[in-house]
C-alpha cells in the first residue's frame, strides 16, 4: 500500500467528518450571510426568526465556525501520534480463522426485522404510507410514531438492524441477498417516516463492508483508489438525490401549497398595516436586510445600543416560480445545521444563559439533561407546535455549554478520541467481522458529530454506542468458536494421545 493511500486511510474518519461538516453547516452560514436571495429562499419555506449580529456575536460565530473543525483536526493528529508512540499490540479486532457465523447472524438479523415490524405495525405505520404523499399527514404520523414507540425500539430500526445486515452481507455475498436486504432495509426505515434513518442505514452497511475488505496492514482485497472514489461519490451523490427527491415530493404536496398561500396571506396583511413611527419598509424589527454585512442599524443588548453588521429581512421572499423551489429544495441540506447555528452564536449567552458542562450525569439522577436545542428551536420558530428540536454540530452544542472555550476544547479532546479509536481498528492486519462493525460505528460517529452534539451521537436512540451491543455479541461469539477450536487441536497434538494401547 503507497504512502498516500495509507494516510488517507488513517484519516478517514477526519476526512467523512470535514465533508460532512462543510457541506451541512460551513457552506450555509457563509451563504446566509452574504446572499439575500439565499436567505430569501430559506425565509419563504421555513421562515427562521434569525436575530441581527452585531461585530462581538459575529466573530464568536466565527471563531466557532472555524475554530471547532480545526482544534478536532489537531486533536485527531494527537490522537494518531500518542497511539503509535505508546501503543502495544493489542489484537482485539484482528480477523480469526473464520468459523461459521451465518446461523446466529440469521438468528439476529431475523429477529431485529421481527421486532422493526411488530414496533411499526403496533404504531400503524404500514396503514399511513401514503402520508409521504402528504405534508401535513406526514408530520403528524411522524408525531405520532414518537409518541407510541419506546427508546429501544427506536435504537433497533436506527442501529440493530443496519448492523444486522452488513452482517448478513458480510457472510452472504450474492447479488440476490444484497437486493433483499437493502429493499427489507429501505422498507422498514421508511415506515419511521424519516429520511435521515434509511440514509444513515445504507451509509452504515457500506463502512462496515468496506472495512471488512479494505480496512487492515493487509487487507483482504487490494484497494483501487481510481474505482472505489468514484463510487464513494456516486454513492454520496444517489443519496443526495433520494433525499432532495423526496424533500421535493413533500414541498410540492398540496398541503405545503396551501401553508405557502397562508403565508403569502399573511404577508399581505403585515403589509397593509400601519408600519411604526420610524420603521423603514422592507426591514426587521431590529433593521437590515437579508445577509447583508456592514449595515447601520442598532439594536438592543443588556440595555446597550449595539450596530447590527448582520441583519435578516424577516419579509423577503424570492420569486415564487417552480425553479426557485426546486432550487431551495436541491439547496436544503446547507441549511439543517447553518440556521441553528447563527442562532447558537446569537443568543447565548446573551438571550439564554449557558447550561451546565453535559456529562450525561441524569442519567444516573444527578442533574438534568440540557434542552438547548429545543429552547433555541422556540427561539427559531416561536409559533411552531409540538416538541421540536434543533440540530447543531458538536461544538456548537458545548458552546452553549460554557462558551467558545469549552467548545474548542471539546473539539481538540473529542478529535483525539477519535482519532484513537481509529487507529486501534486500522492497525490490525485484517479487521474481524466484530472489528468491521466496529470501524462502521467510528465512521458513523464521525459522521454523526458533524451535525449533532456529542450526546446525541452517543446516547440517542439514533446513537452509535448502542451499536456496542451487536458488536461484542459477535466478538464473543467469534472467540468462543475460536477457543473451542484451538481446545479441540491442542487436545489433538498432545503427545501419546489417541496411540494405540499396547499390553
Amino acid at each position: 500500500m503507497n504512502q498516500r493511500l495509507q494516510w488517507i486511510i488513517d484519516r478517514f474518519p477526519l476526512i467523512v467528518f470535514m465533508g460532512m461538516y462543510v457541506f451541512s453547516c460551513y457552506i450555509g452560514v457563509l451563504l446566509l450571510l452574504t446572499s439575500g436571495r439565499f436567505w430569501a429562499w430559506t425565509n419563504l419555506l421555513s421562515a427562521p426568526q434569525l436575530g441581527s449580529l452585531d461585530r462581538r456575536t459575529l466573530t464568536t460565530l466565527l471563531v466557532l465556525l472555524h475554530g471547532g473543525p480545526v482544534l478536532f483536526w489537531l486533536g485527531y493528529e494527537a490522537g494518531l501520534l500518542l497511539w503509535r508512540r505508546c501503543r502495544r499490540r493489542y489484537p482485539v479486532f484482528e480477523a480469526l480463522e473464520p468459523r461459521n457465523l451465518l446461523r446466529p447472524v440469521a438468528a439476529l438479523y431475523l429477529g431485529t426485522i421481527a421486532a422493526a415490524v411488530i414496533s411499526l405495525a403496533r404504531a400503524d405505520a404500514f396503514s399511513n404510507l401514503t402520508a409521504w404523499t402528504d405534508y401535513f399527514t406526514y408530520v403528524r404520523v411522524r408525531f405520532h410514531l414518537f409518541s407510541v414507540l419506546s427508546h429501544f425500539e427506536f435504537v433497533n430500526i436506527y442501529t440493530w438492524l443496519p448492523l444486522a445486515s452488513a452482517l448478513v452481507l458480510i457472510l452472504r455475498r450474492r447479488w440476490w441477498y444484497q437486493v433483499g436486504v437493502f429493499g427489507i432495509l429501505g422498507f422498514l426505515e421508511l415506515s419511521l417516516f424519516q429520511k435521515r434513518p434509511f440514509l444513515t442505514g445504507i451509509v452504515m452497511i457500506c463502512a462496515a463492508l468496506g472495512a471488512y475488505w479494505f480496512l487492515g496492514r493487509a487487507p483482504r482485497r487490494p484497494i483501487k483508489l481510481r474505482l472505489w472514489f468514484p463510487a464513494a461519490v456516486a454513492l454520496c451523490a444517489g443519496l443526495y438525490l433520494v433525499n432532495a427527491a423526496l424533500m421535493l415530493r413533500l414541498v410540492l404536496s398540496p398541503s405545503t401549497q396551501a401553508l405557502a398561500l397562508e403565508k403569502e396571506k399573511d404577508e399581505l396583511e403585515v403589509a397593509a398595516a400601519p408600519m411604526p413611527s420610524g420603521s423603514v419598509p422592507g426591514t426587521d424589527k431590529e433593521g437590515g436586510s437579508a445577509g447583508t454585512i456592514g449595515t447601520s442599524a442598532t439594536f438592543q443588548v443588556a440595555g446597550k445600543e449595539l450596530p447590527a453588521l448582520v441583519s435578516f429581512d424577516r419579509h423577503a421572499v424570492p420569486p415564487r416560480t417552480g425553479q426557485a423551489v426546486a432550487l431551495y429544495v436541491f439547496f436544503a441540506p446547507l441549511t439543517r445545521t447553518s440556521v441553528p447555528a447563527i442562532a447558537y452564536a446569537e443568543a447565548f449567552p446573551d438571550r439564554i444563559p449557558y447550561y451546565h458542562l453535559d456529562l450525561a450525569l441524569d442519567i444516573l439522577g444527578i442533574g438534568r439533561m440540557p434542552d438547548d436545542n429545543r429552547v433555541v428551536s422556540r427561539l427559531i420558530w416561536p409559533g411552531q407546535k409540538g416538541a421540536s428540536a434543533v440540530a447543531v454540530p458538536f461544538h456548537f452544542a458545548l458552546f452553549s455549554q460554557g462558551g467558545i472555550g469549552i467548545a474548542l476544547l471539546g473539539a481538540l479532546l473529542a478529535g483525539a478520541a477519535i482519532g484513537v479509536m481509529w487507529y486501534a481498528l486500522s492497525a490490525a492486519n485484517q479487521l474481524s467481522i466484530s472489528g468491521s462493525l466496529a470501524a462502521s460505528l467510528v465512521l458513523i460517529l464521525a459522521w454523526m458529530i458533524s451535525t449533532d452534539s456529542l450526546r446525541n451521537a452517543l446516547l440517542a436512540s439514533y446513537g452509535v454506542l448502542w451499536g456496542a451491543v451487536p458488536v461484542v455479541l459477535i466478538w464473543a461469539l467469534e472467540h468462543l468458536k475460536n477457543s473451542r477450536l484451538r481446545l479441540a487441536v491442542s487436545r489433538d497434538a498432545t503427545p501419546g494421545r489417541n496411540a494405540p494401547v499396547r499390553e
